[in-house]
């Protein structure tokens, strides 16, 4: 966000500067007009890329961690993924039934191992064990997290029904 507002606020300058350099404008005033017009389009430009995997959330979901693709809500026990191919799911824990963190070794040019394509994958108890794929791209880090995170919410989830059945 700030390599956006520093784009932005050196548009305002440029724009703000201008009657300043009255010289140079009569002189080159197509070409100052063009270059400030092309850096105002190349800043919205910016913008619109780098919050493009912003991901919206459904009413009701107040994520406490997320992720571009996944989300959790601590408060009400959800989760939130968006596959590859743009479909969103809303999933309890009870839903889940297992998961396991996919990648695939790409080698460079110079023989070394890069892990890229990960992703997180969740088999589903209903309908006949279906599966998500849960896209993170080269960011093995992330993923690794997130299986985590997901191994937590579960046994979390397990926890409390423990509680539940001893508590009379």
């Amino acid at each position: 966000m700030t390599l956006i507002g520093a784009a932005l606020a050196t548009c305002l300058a440029a724009i703000l500067i201008w009657p300043k350099l009255d010289h140079v404008i009569q002189r080159h005033g197509d070409l100052m007009l063009g270059a400030a017009l092309l850096l105002l389009l190349a800043s919205l430009l910016a913008y619109r890329f780098l919050l493009r995997y912003e991901p919206r959330f459904p009413s009701g979901f107040q994520a406490s961690v997320h992720h571009r693709n996944i989300a959790l809500d601590h408060a009400s026990d959800r989760l939130w993924v968006r596959t590859p191919d743009a479909h969103e799911y809303m999933l309890r824990s009870e839903q889940v039934r297992h998961w396991k963190h996919e990648w695939t070794h790409a080698a460079n040019r110079l023989g070394l191992q890069r892990k890229s394509g990960n992703r997180i994958v969740l088999e589903l108890e209903q309908p006949q064990g279906a599966r998500i794929g849960v896209d993170f791209g080269r960011d093995h880090v992330a993923a690794s997290q997130w299986q985590a995170r997901i191994a937590y919410w579960k046994r979390r989830d397990l926890r409390d029904l423990e509680v539940r059945r001893t508590s009379f």
